[in-house]
């Protein structure tokens, strides 16, 4: 019997159902702050693998991906019309197992003719990153450890 007792190294691929799981995860993210709703527009850099390896009965996962998306945020009044837009990216340089608790997220801002990207700065710079690491860890990484 071939790799009883998961002795040797075994890996599986999962790159095709990480790519279309992380893309869609990423491509239908949206972050809603009393009149502003976030969205990602969308994903201009997608970079990497992951794996699955089994060595002497220990499972490893490994992911490493380079990221950039395209955000926009439109502000909308009780009626749900648009008063004011913007938009920016979000970089994720190396969005990897190895730096899990510890993933840098860019943040760059685009045109901003009404001007209320300095009125949004703490939900741009701090809610959403956080807000959008915790899903990918939860509903992406997650799932990555169950395979």
């Amino acid at each position: 019997m071939w790799n009883q007792n998961s002795y040797h190294w075994e890996e599986k691929s999962v790159n095709d159902w990480a790519e279309q799981t992380l893309k869609k995860l990423l491509s239908n993210y949206t972050y809603d702050w009393n009149e502003a709703h976030l969205f990602v527009a969308e994903v201009k850099t997608f970079k990497g693998e992951s794996g699955v390896s089994i060595r002497k009965g220990k499972k490893l996962v490994t992911y490493d991906y380079e990221i950039r998306l395209q955000w926009k945020i439109e502000m909308k009044d009780p009626q749900g019309e648009v008063y004011a837009k913007t938009s920016g990216y979000y970089e994720f340089p190396e969005l990897s197992n190895e730096e899990a608790d510890n993933w840098e997220c860019r943040v760059t801002m685009g045109h901003d003719e009404e001007g209320i990207q300095k009125m949004l700065e703490q939900l741009i710079r701090s809610f959403v990153p956080k807000d959008l690491k915790d899903k990918i860890k939860k509903e992406f990484v997650q799932e990555l450890e169950k395979k």
